[in-house]
């Protein structure tokens, strides 16, 4: 009898472990369908992702679906663990928000029309905005719009 407990303690544990998991999770292009729009998530530049503190993850095609996502109420922002930006040029890397530099511009073809590119460094996207002619945008100001 002892041991079923024992094994039923260790089966709990690694449910609890692997529940929890509050990271980003990847984006997996042409498979992953936006959480907003429903549209199959297809451009490796573009997307986003929010990680909810119970570990969800809701995968976005564009940051104007997870703005829409959000304003609808579809999950408060209580709830947001972290927000997260597939980097621009590294398309599979996903940026924590506060961490991202933030470019619009009507160059930059984002699948739902934000015209939003995340960057992990602020060069990379100072070149990209003398290219496209760029604005600088902030994701508080975002958020707050």
């Amino acid at each position: 009898m002892t041991r079923s407990y024992i094994g039923l303690a260790a089966l709990l544990l690694c449910f609890t472990l692997v529940s929890c998991s509050t990271g980003p999770q990847p984006i997996k292009l042409n498979q992953d369908g936006c959480a907003s729009c429903k549209m199959t998530i297809s451009d490796p530049a573009y997307g986003a992702e929010i990680m909810t503190k119970k570990g969800k993850a809701f995968k976005f095609d564009d940051i104007h679906c997870l703005l829409h996502f959000i304003r609808e109420g579809q999950v408060t922002s209580d709830d947001i663990q972290e927000v997260y930006f597939v980097n621009f040029t590294e398309p599979h890397q996903l940026l924590p928000s506060a961490k991202a530099f933030l470019l619009q511009s009507e160059a930059l073809r984002s699948p739902m029309g934000s015209h939003i590119a995340a960057f992990d460094d602020e060069g990379k996207m100072d070149a990209v905005s003398r290219e496209v002619n760029g604005t600088v945008v902030h994701w508080e100001a975002l958020k707050n719009q």
